[in-house]
């Protein structure tokens, strides 16, 4: 897979911001705002000049990464060196500083590294990695998206109700009220037929089927002025299976990962909308939502 290191820069256009910057330096600036994504609550800054305790000589470093104690101060040295491999003598070089500064160290690239630079960033305990555009082939063996497969199981609403009076009477003014149960009169003092129904009905099966509950009456209700002696319950429970699919609005565009494994991480368009620079360099929180475009 070939990806050239400039293509960070694009991402650096559309989420922090569309200017004409040296070579490199975009590079560098969306390393800070990855790292403040990494480490909230800490300070990050872009291109700082830091002497160490009792020194004299003055470093450029490219991020810096302050937070509280007991968390070491670290620094970033970033190379984006298209599709050249970084050697061993910009390791080496780095790790002066970092001596210097007594440090933590990271050194990023938008490429790889030769084996001589690898051995000796293990040997001095300097963290490396790459930071680059996420591809389609980023996606193998992470989730993309979680399919949600729903089952319930629903009864029937209205259920059907039968009230059984005494052969001969008069029942059109029971059927006149019964169009719908939640629409039934008050049988009882307080208490409503739908109230009955949904009492005999309980705590229904969870499984599909026809169901029947019925009651007694005595002495008998009365509905419509027509006294019902048992009132019978019939209803259906049906399964129902929904899918549901749920995916991320946000946009997968960088991978940021450490050769020894310890980091791997995909950098997102909502990730990076949250974050701008302050005239010093220092990463903080955007005002707004973001870049919109």
């Amino acid at each position: 897979m070939s990806v050239h290191a400039g293509s960070v820069d694009i991402v650096y256009d559309r989420y922090i911001a569309a200017e004409k910057l040296k070579h490199g330096t975009k590079f560098e600036r969306v390393a800070a705002v990855v790292f403040q994504i990494l480490n909230e609550g800490v300070e990050v800054r872009h291109d700082v000049r830091l002497r160490g305790d009792g020194k004299d000589t003055t470093h450029q470093i490219d991020v810096s990464v302050r937070g509280q104690e007991p968390r070491r101060h670290l620094v970033i040295e970033c190379k984006d060196k298209d599709t050249a491999a970084v050697g061993l003598g910009t390791v080496r070089d780095f790790n002066g500083a970092v001596i210097q500064l007594d440090a933590d160290a990271f050194l990023l690239a938008s490429s790889r590294f030769t084996k001589a630079a690898r051995t000796y960033a293990n040997d001095e305990r300097i963290q490396i990695g790459t930071m680059r555009p996420f591809t389609d082939e980023d996606w193998e063996g992470r989730i993309r998206k979680v399919v949600l497969t729903i089952s319930a199981f629903v009864r029937e609403d209205p259920p059907r109700v039968e009230l059984q009076v005494t052969e001969g009477t008069d029942v059109s003014q029971v059927s006149a009220g019964l169009i719908h149960v939640s629409e039934s009169p008050e049988i009882e003092s307080g208490r409503t037929l739908h109230s009955l129904v949904e009492d005999l009905i309980g705590a229904w099966p969870m499984r599909e089927g026809e169901y029947e509950a019925s009651q007694s009456c005595d002495p008998p209700l009365t509905v419509g002025g027509t006294p019902v002696h048992r009132v019978v319950v019939r209803y259906r429970v049906t399964a129902v299976t929904t899918t549901v699919e749920v995916e991320s609005d946000a946009v997968p565009e960088l991978l940021i990962r450490t050769l020894d494994g310890t980091l791997d991480r995909v950098i997102t368009s909502s990730d990076l909308k949250r974050f701008t620079f302050d005239e010093s360099g220092k990463v903080i929180a955007r005002a707004t939502g973001g870049s919109d475009s």
